[in-house]
């Protein structure tokens, strides 16, 4: 199984296995060497095709194990390693004038190098069965921009697909909030930054999130917002934009218009966004680090979660791009966390 699965990774490794096979062909058949490069994708992406519509069909089951290694990172550096073998293989071919094996050899070194730079999609087919529930859907606030207003375009990529979304925010909104005090208590923050973080602005986000997201299920909207968020702000430790300030949590809007913020910063966007679109979320806080916790999204096969009050919320990484929701980082593997819930009724919009 494992190498079915890696064969839906990166398909063009099973022309390793027959480029003898093609080179008989070509000699046989008359097949001109430039029609080489057409017959290897046709091969190679049949078959991939084939096995993921028979897991899809008859074993199902099958499903969350193929998904699990096509996400490890270290399958990106087996097509580093097969593009390297490919090319160096390719070379001498090419030198012994051996052109239907080139022509073989060529389109795996590429699409292998493609897949080890850009990770490759998952095939439709071998996604999971989640039944779409789409949660509330926020009314139609488009933020008018002012010349005043701060914008920024936010851009990131969900499985090979270049997203973006304009952020309009009314900088007196931002500077009001910028003079606020801060409060330290961490149980008052999902109440204050969350709960009081609800403006227009978020709510304009949330809409086009929902719009981006409508034919998805309700597993790969959560998992559009938590990318959303991961790219929403640059990493910065509070004391770099407070000095003498080591803890200054701000809130989702601050933080979107300063383009900046910390851990607890990018968890609050992450929490109001997939809160005003009516998930159950909660703020994780771990030692020494804040994290973004969802529920009620389905199962997620082999993920990490903490159980509250009967429910299941999955950790979900939101200061770093690529961290899919249920991956935890290993230094906090196995440790325990403070749960709180985001009291999401509280969010919905007013009529």
């Amino acid at each position: 199984m494992l190498f079915l699965t890696l064969l839906l990774y990166e398909p063009l490794w099973l022309l390793l296995f027959v480029g003898l096979g093609l080179h008989s062909f070509v000699r046989d058949a008359g097949l001109p060497a430039p029609a080489v490069p057409a017959a290897v994708f046709a091969l190679a992406y049949g078959v991939t095709w084939l096995v993921a519509y028979s897991v899809h069909s008859y074993q199902p089951e099958w499903k969350p194990f193929f998904v699990r290694v096509i996400r490890r990172e270290g399958v990106r550096w087996m097509a580093l390693a097969t593009a390297y073998g490919s090319l160096i293989a390719f070379a001498m071919v090419a030198a012994a004038n051996n052109l239907p094996m080139a022509g073989a050899l060529g389109p795996i070194a590429l699409v292998s190098l493609v897949n080890g730079l850009r990770r490759q999609p998952i095939p439709r087919l071998l996604l999971p069965d989640v039944p779409t529930a789409p949660g509330l859907v926020p009314p139609d606030t488009t933020m008018p921009e002012m010349a005043d207003s701060i914008v920024r375009v936010i851009r990131w990529t969900v499985e090979g697909q270049a997203l973006d979304v304009r952020v309009v925010i009314r900088r007196a909104l931002w500077e009001e909030l910028r003079s606020r005090p801060r409060i330290l208590d961490i149980d008052r923050w999902t109440e204050e930054y969350v709960v009081g973080g609800v403006t227009a602005e978020v709510r304009d986000i949330a809409r086009k999130l929902v719009q981006m997201g409508r034919q998805w299920s309700t597993w790969n909207e959560a998992e559009l917002v938590l990318a959303f968020t991961q790219n929403a702000v640059t990493y910065q430790f509070d004391d770099e934009g407070h000095p003498g300030h080591p803890e200054w949590p701000k809130y989702p809007v601050e933080s979107l218009g300063d383009g900046t913020g910390d851990c607890e910063d990018s968890t609050f966007i992450g929490a109001v966004l997939l809160a005003v679109m009516g998930y159950d979320c909660a703020m994780l806080i771990v030692p020494g680090h804040a994290a973004l916790g969802v529920a009620g999204c389905g199962e997620v096969p082999g993920g990490s979660y903490y159980d509250y009050e009967g429910k299941r919320y999955y950790y979900c990484e939101s200061t770093a791009d690529g961290f899919k929701i249920g991956q935890m980082p290993s230094e906090f593997q196995g440790v325990k966390a403070e749960v709180h819930p985001i009291p999401a009724a509280r969010l919905l919009p007013e009529e």
